[in-house]
């Protein structure tokens, strides 16, 4: 999903191809993937 934000205050969301990629959430989800594959930091999620 891409979100582009209006000066206006209107929003638009709208569906991507693997082509776009959103810089801000790869460099959000980079780090954690680089954890996960080097099994770094990584636990069970908790069950409630």
């Amino acid at each position: 999903m891409a979100f582009e934000l209006y000066e206006d205050g209107n929003a638009v969301v709208s569906r991507v191809n693997g082509e776009r990629k959103d810089r801000a959430i790869g460099a959000f989800l980079d780090p954690i993937t680089g954890d996960i594959q080097a099994g770094q930091r990584v636990q069970a999620i908790p069950v409630y």
